[in-house]
């Protein structure tokens, strides 16, 4: 710990702080700051801290997204501001990162994920941040601005850490969310949707978070307190990040489908177990009855029933009260086998998997390889992933490449992506000066390396012979939600913890919600 000089006089305070060189440390009780009372004697208790290495750690990337609009009451943002910044501070002093954004009909940049260094600063600006709010409701638009800024790599995004985005709104969006979601989602960022009183849309929040047990719905504001634990926890359920992933619940049998190097210990948590397995060569690790760890080959994993549903692993482990070690005869699997096939690889640390080829083919060749690999050619929606493709292109083979988005399918200048989706004039996209043209019945897409494109989009004859990128698509990681001591107010939550809508209760018309002008235009 750092320590304060050592004459004071009465009434003069020094702050104290946890530090683990070449580590990480957590503040785990006491007083940051403590004053000098009379001699002798300083007021609170010493801080008590745990160091872990780098690789022990929960280290994410958090970007807050909070609605500013003028439903929700100085008050209520008040609290809004507690939450966050309670969140922040479960994590050690240098392991998250924060980047924070209020939103209403536009976005207003608080800080960047690069701001700060430490907690301290990061909760003194969380702390500070305005409470009158205003303005109406465009969470779609705030989305955008956090794929295609906020995770940038400029702006703090690092290669090797989780991404976290966590959404709390209290009303109806105006503008659709389900696109900006998606390339969240395709990016692999984890997403967790917070949705506070009656007139938040269900659907709405299902389409911004990544899976459902990522979605939590509240009666009021009073309530964010009561899973500030719950969300830090499924943040980190996995940690370290890529290195032990959940499974799912699965049905264990006498024979044992994971029979070896069992261990039991009173103090079992998922990741004691993944480690110990891992430590042994297994890439596979089960925790059942709270307290027992097997562990399991990947030939053991792919003989394993389908899946049951995650909350009959309903055990908690003894270790880890938050969290589930498989249940009777069931078992919570984890995974150290990273997803990516062979010759196919990330270029952002939670991103698509990538095979850049070594080949070049034609357009329609290329897409069908892709998809002879169960595969697609590469579909790009942040500047994110756009970017770390151009470096990829630029720092080995240096040459035009394919990517999956084409005009070869009617309407005549509809530019569609390799997974359906058509790109819309408010969607992210790269194109040269003068591009996409259509004199000449140019309607492939490629990156093109030479100037005057210089990596960026232009539209080109298919039977020409490029490299290309083949992508397959993974899903962001979704940790299971810890058992809730209550129900979530607004859903009826059954014994098996499965969360289902209320009915829907009347509101305002959205239109109510959005003046002509006032604060928000701030970013643009």
């Amino acid at each position: 710990m750092f320590g304060c000089h050592p004459f004071y006089k009465y009434g003069e305070s020094c702050e104290y702080r946890c530090y683990n060189e070449g580590g990480y440390a957590m503040e785990v009780s006491g007083d940051r700051i403590r004053t000098c009372v009379k001699p002798g004697e300083w007021s609170g208790t010493d801080l008590v801290c745990e160091c872990k290495e780098e690789e022990e750690c929960c280290r994410p990337d958090i970007i807050f997204v909070l609605d500013y609009s003028g439903s929700v009451s100085d008050s209520d943002f008040q609290q809004v501001k507690d939450f966050v910044a309670s969140l922040v501070d479960q994590f050690g002093d240098l392991e998250a990162r924060v980047g924070v954004l209020r939103y209403n009909h536009g976005q207003m940049l608080e800080f960047h994920l690069n701001a700060y260094s430490n907690k301290p600063p990061t909760l003194l600006h969380i702390n500070g941040m305005p409470i009158t709010t205003t303005g109406g409701t465009l969470t779609g638009a705030a989305l955008s601005y956090v794929a295609n800024t906020m995770l940038l790599p400029g702006n703090g995004n690092r290669a090797d850490a989780a991404d976290v985005v966590i959404v709390l709104t209290d009303g109806f969006s105006g503008d659709s969310v389900t696109g900006p979601a998606s390339v969240l989602h395709s990016m692999g960022v984890q997403t967790f949707a917070i949705g506070v009183g009656s007139c938040v849309s269900d659907a709405q929040l299902h389409d911004i978070a990544n899976c459902d047990d990522h979605v939590y719905k509240l009666a009021d504001f009073r309530g964010l307190e009561n899973i500030t634990a719950m969300v830090h926890d499924q943040i980190c359920c996995d940690e370290p990040r890529r290195v032990c992933r959940y499974q799912g619940c699965f049905a264990d049998k006498r024979e044992r489908k994971f029979p070896h190097v069992k261990i039991e210990d009173r103090e079992m948590t998922n990741a004691l177990c993944c480690k110990h397995c891992h430590d042994k060569g297994f890439p596979y690790s089960a925790t059942e009855f709270g307290k027992e760890c097997h562990c399991g080959t990947t030939a053991n994993f792919d003989d394993l029933d389908p899946p049951l549903p995650n909350t009959l692993c309903n055990m908690l482990c003894p270790g880890n009260q938050n969290e589930d070690c498989g249940a009777h005869w069931k078992m919570s699997v984890y995974s150290t086998i990273d997803d990516c096939p062979e010759d196919y690889e990330r270029v952002t640390a939670n991103g698509p998997c990538l095979r850049f080829s070594t080949d070049r083919q034609t357009y329609q060749q290329a897409r069908d390889i892709c998809q002879a690999e169960g595969a697609r050619l590469v579909v790009i929606k942040s500047a994110v992933l756009d970017a770390a493709i151009d470096n990829r292109i630029q720092t080995t083979y240096a040459y035009e490449t394919w990517i999956g988005l084409d005009d070869l399918t009617a309407p005549a200048s509809q530019y569609v992506w390799s997974d359906g989706s058509v790109l819309g004039p408010g969607d992210y996209s790269d194109w040269s000066t003068g591009q996409p043209d259509t004199i000449y019945g140019e309607k492939c897409v490629e990156i093109r390396p030479w100037s005057p494109f210089n990596y960026r989009w232009n539209n080109h004859f298919g039977y020409i012979l490029k490299n290309y990128i083949c992508e397959i698509a993974v899903p962001p990681h979704c940790c299971p939600r810890p058992p809730a001591v209550g129900d979530d107010p607004g859903y009826a939550c059954a014994e098996d913890h499965k969360y289902r809508p209320s009915p829907q209760i009347a509101c305002r018309p959205v239109a109510e919600e959005i003046p002509a002008g006032g604060d928000g235009d701030v970013v643009g």
